[in-house]
Parts: structure tokens; sequence; C-alpha cells
């Protein structure tokens, strides 16, 4: 199984909380085309907040994959302080977007300085 990964190469700031999203990426089964992590809201009186994350992911096999996406949310140090992941089929030859929301404690997404997007084949 290879994995790829994404992020580092843009950013946007929203009530302090950061995110990226990164350029395409290739590899010789499927290329990552795009993808984003943002906070949407907040909830609960504030002691969560709702991140978005959205890949566009094209598939260059002539058979489906079956994939695992994971959403890293690594502090300043470059240290993991929250992972999610979700499985996702794309058709042969189909580009798809997978995307989910997670929630993340205030605490936690304030120290989010940066994202990595990791995709494997199942």
């Amino acid at each position: 199984m290879r994995a790829m990964e994404g992020g580092n190469h843009g950013r946007f700031q929203d009530q302090g909380l950061v995110g990226l999203w990164s350029k395409p990426l290739g590899q010789e089964r499927m290329i990552i085309l795009e993808h984003s992590v943002k906070p949407v809201e907040m909830i609960s009186s504030g002691r969560f907040v709702e991140t978005a994350w959205e890949v566009k992911l094209c598939n260059k096999e002539e058979k489906p994959l079956d994939l695992i996406i994971t959403i890293s949310f690594m502090d300043k140090d470059n240290e993991v302080l929250e992972e999610t992941e979700k499985g996702c089929r794309i058709k042969a030859k189909e580009t798809k977007t997978c995307s989910d929301t997670v929630l993340l404690r205030k605490s936690l997404a304030q120290k989010v300085a940066s994202t990595r997007i990791s995709v494997r084949v199942d």
C-alpha cells in the first residue's frame, strides 16, 4: 500500500484557526487534484469547532479503488493533535470529491498550525 500526502501549500485563517490546502500531487494510480480544510462554525456554546474537509481525487486506473483518506491536524511542532479517517470508493477513470466534517474541541482547534491529507489504497 502506497500513500500520498498533501499539505502546507496554502493557508487561510478564521477565528484564529488555521487550515491548509495543496496544489495537485501525482501518483501512478491516482491524483489528488485539490483539497481543503476549514472551520465552519462553533458548536455547543463554543466548546467545539465544526471543521469541514474536502478532497478531489482522480482515479487513473482501469478498475475501481477503495481508498482511506486521513486528515491529520498538527501543531506548530508538526505533532499530530487529532486524526480522522474516511473510506471512499472511486470508480475506474473517475474524478470524485470526498468530504466530511469533524468536531474539534475549541482548545485543540486553536493549537492547529497545519493539516496533512493522506490517501492510501485499502
